[in-house]
């Protein structure tokens, strides 16, 4: 095979055998080509040079007009309609498509009165690309991409022509003065031409329209708001490649390039044996983005605020939006509770935000956010440079994400979040969103500050309510809700109201909406649970509902009242259930890998779309807000749990806590008396012997159904039952304070601690139990005790929940340095 060596702009007139690019090398395709086969295309071309791009379609440029004629420019020719297909790509090769430049208008005509410059010919559209390509070698990572595909520019107008006429001569005393010369008016340019579009058929059966993917989005990625990147997946591992410049590019970052391998490598290897491995889905939620008038930008006039209709409009603004991130390397259904060593747990995280002009492609935002430590959930505040309304108006931005985080193993876990669409007009009217309450989850029993704390399958055996706790009954939802056949359910309640602003275009209605529309894809709501020892599952809101129907089945469900007396709605986010099942059942369970960890804790996330419907303004006659409810161990400055601060659309609540863990009801408690005595028979009032030498009033006693119990077997021939989440505590050989272990995570080995000393495990099994199981709260009760039951220092119910502290693992030295590499990538990627 005959192959031609490229080292400059080669205009191509047939198919070609086989073609090296180097140094400058291009192919250029005229717009009267239309087809181009290529046997074998091979890129040997240095980045960056004087030409990066490797194929040109395009038009040729308009003829300028001629100097001193004023004539106007001509048109650029555009770009064509070509099918380019190449049978065996090695190296990397970039496309630009666009149309010819218009042609310069002529400079004005010299005279007396110079002649006016001639406009400048508009730009050729851009070319139609298809282009298709294969690799012969199974192990190559050569990918097209697309380098531009934007119009040809239009050409400049002409400058107006030179007057000879002089200056005109003042007057003498009572007399006229003489005229003089005008220079001519310059020619306008001409106009940009329409943008080019380039179609690539990847060898993986992925399409590339431009800059875009283009793929059907499954339910999970709608479901999760992010679309996770499956190294193992041909097509997901290119689009990784492209979203960083490239594999040449990327391997001018080796560390950054080898934990892609890596990756890939063991997503390939799971796939291949089929393994249990969970795959880690990412969850992320962009807000709906507000524009936010800012003053006091400049001592300018310009930068006055006025008034139009009674809005507020500002001549400055800037964007505002949150993104939340939830990291899930485990599935809610953990029925087997493994080590988890295999599971990539993240050390830092970098996300990439981008704000594109829809229509332009113009970039006016491009930033990244970097953290580190305990980020398997994070929540982030996007803020903006200040722009001018000017720049913003009329236009609609794309506000996209996309998230890289860098796990402990050296391995990468790459998603890109669904955008959010908004269009920009600072004389629209403000958002008739006043406030939004949350009533449920929420504190009760005049509960003022804590977690908000849920007790499944248990209940108080005293009239007087837990002041920790929230939601619990003696008969109800709450207590069947117990652990059977391996799983729990779900039950989440989530009600509140929203006022509206009184303005002078009332609301007519209130609706829940779908939730997705031509400007974006929403999240429902979502809970993410930290589970132990790096393992982080998420629970998503009727999960097997598709999510376009969702929206209706709940506004069809009547969640959503509007009441037009006091100009506010309530919602209450039930679903249609069996009615053996909570009406605020989320149809999503949560198995042992949840029950084992000790904190229990989790966090809401996601919201629904209300559609409010008004009197018409300003050419519309209903408006679609996001309302978002986010858990938060700390509320941004300005905010308060539960209730949103004026006009925004976003709500603060505490995390959730679910609490769990009991004794069998034969067990032997030693009282305060020294006293054996059986865990049924224990009263509020008695006193019971407590790790330390103390005697505690019991203040409570919680009582529950377990379908199955633990039995914890000893050297001594002793043995304990105990609910798979119960707290031991366990002799680490160093310290006699003891650590806290659940009991479902104990093993053969294992050495307990007791009041006289220690003991060996030697049996842990999980055996039918169907009968009630206890626990107990202690008067002033704020920290952890372990009490003597059947010879063993176990936990009481506080000790159960506690959240166990755990040392974060140091960041490796090769990890730190791939951190350092997408830190450097990053900010490259910015500049451009």
């Amino acid at each position: 095979m005959e192959k031609k060596v490229i080292t400059d702009m080669y205009e191509v007139e047939k198919n070609l055998e086989c073609v090296e690019l180097r140094e400058n090398g291009c192919i250029v395709v005229p717009n009267t080509l239309e087809e181009l086969r290529i046997g074998c295309l091979i890129n040997k071309k240095e980045y960056p040079g004087h030409c990066d791009f490797d194929i040109l379609v395009t038009g040729a440029d308009g003829r300028d007009g001629a100097y001193g004629s004023g004539e106007d420019g001509t048109i650029g020719e555009a770009g064509g309609n070509v099918k380019i297909m190449v049978s065996d790509l090695v190296g990397d090769i970039h496309i630009k498509a666009s149309g010819g430049n218009g042609g310069r208008g002529g400079k004005g005509i010299e005279g007396a009165d110079g002649g006016r410059g001639g406009n400048g010919g508009d730009g050729g559209d851009g070319a139609k690309v298809d282009f298709t390509y294969e690799r012969k070698d199974p192990e190559s990572t050569s990918y097209a991409y697309v380098y531009s595909f934007r119009g040809g520019s239009g050409g400049k107008g002409g400058s107006g022509g030179t007057s000879t006429g002089g200056y005109g001569i003042g007057g003498e005393c009572g007399q006229k003065g003489t005229a003089g010369g005008k220079f001519g008016d310059g020619g306008n340019g001409g106009l940009q031409g329409k943008d080019a579009v380039v179609t690539i058929h990847h060898p993986d059966g992925g399409c590339t329209i431009n800059d875009e993917e283009v793929y059907e989005e499954s339910q999970d990625n709608l479901r999760t708001g992010a679309h996770t990147l499956n190294f193992a997946d041909d097509r997901d591992f290119r689009i990784f490649i492209q979203k960083h410049g490239g594999e040449k590019k990327l391997k001018k970052f080796p560390h950054i390039w080898d934990a892609a391998l890596k990756t890939r490598k063991k997503a390939q290897s799971i796939n291949a044996n089929e393994c249990d491995a969970q795959e880690v889905r990412i969850y992320g939620n962009i807000t709906q983005v507000e524009r936010v008038g800012v003053s006091g930008v400049s001592d300018c006039k310009t930068n006055e605020l006025v008034k139009e209709d009674g809005n507020t409009v500002y001549n400055f603004y800037q964007m505002y939006a949150d993104v939340s991130l939830s990291y899930a390397n485990s599935s809610t259904n953990i029925i087997h509770y493994p080590d988890g060593h295999n599971l990539p747990v993240p050390a830092a995280y970098q996300v990439s935000v981008r704000i594109k002009d829809e229509d332009t492609k113009e970039v006016i935002y491009n930033n990244s956010i970097y953290g580190e430590g305990d980020v398997m959930r994070t929540l982030n505040k996007i803020k903006t440079d200040i722009f001018p309304a000017e720049k913003l108006n009329g236009r609609r931005f794309k506000l996209s994400a996309d998230v890289t985080y860098e796990n402990h193993d050296g391995s990468i876990t790459y998603a890109e979040l669904a955008g959010n669409v908004v269009s920009f007009d600072n004389t629209e009217q403000e958002s008739y969103i006043d406030k939004i309450e949350i009533t449920n989850p929420h504190w009760q029993h005049s509960k003022k500050a804590g977690d908000i704390i849920f007790l499944y399958g248990r209940t108080l055996s005293s009239s007087q309510a837990y002041s920790a706790a929230d939601y619990y009954d003696e008969d109800g939802y709450y207590f069947k809700n117990q652990f059977d056949k391996g799983l729990l359910r779900t039950i989440i309640p989530i009600t509140g109201k929203i006022a509206f602003h009184n303005t002078e275009k009332k609301v007519l209605n209130a609706a829940i909406d779908s939730y997705q529309d031509g400007e974006g894809k929403y999240s429902p709501f979502y809970l993410d649970y930290n589970i132990s020892r790096g393992r982080s599952c998420v629970a998503s809101f009727h999960n097997n509902t598709r999510l376009e129907d969702l929206g209706g089945i709940l506004n069809e469900q009547g969640d959503i009242e509007f009441d037009s007396a006091a100009n506010s709605a309530s919602f209450d986010m039930k679903y249609p259930n069996d009615s053996s099942i909570s009406p605020y059942d989320w149809d999503c369970n949560i198995s042992g890998g949840f029950l084992d960890d000790s904190s229990h804790k989790c966090y809401l996330n996601g919201g629904f779309v209300l559609n409010v419907e008004h009197e018409p303004r300003v050419g519309r006659k209903n408006d679609r807000y996001y309302i978002s409810v986010i858990s938060a161990d700390e509320v941004p400055k300005g905010s308060e749990y539960y209730v949103s601060t004026e006009g925004k659309l976003n709500v603060y609540i505490p995390p959730i806590v679910i609490y769990w863990g009991c004794y069998a009801k034969e067990t032997l408690i030693r009282t305060g008396e020294r006293i054996l005595k059986r865990a049924d028979e224990i009263r509020i009032g008695d006193k019971l012997w407590v790790f330390g030498d103390k005697n505690l009033v019991v203040k409570d006693v919680l009582k529950g159904m377990d379908p199955t119990i633990f039995k914890i077997i000893t050297a001594d021939g002793n043995n304990i039952r105990v609910s798979g989440g119960h707290a031991m505590k366990v002799f680490d050989g160093k310290n006699w304070n003891g650590e806290r272990a659940s009991a479902r995570t104990l093993k053969p080995g294992d050495i307990l601690m007791t009041p006289y000393g220690t003991t060996e495990i030697t049996e842990v099994h999980e055996e039918p139990y169907k009968d009630y199981v206890y626990n107990f709260i202690f008067d002033d009760e704020n920290c952890a005790h372990y009490l003597e039951a059947n010879g063993y220092w176990s936990g009481d119910f506080f000790a159960q929940n506690e959240v166990p502290k755990v040392k974060p693992d140091p960041i490796r030295e090769e990890v730190n340095a791939l951190i350092e590499e997408i830190k450097q990538l990053t900010k490259e990627q910015i500049k451009k």
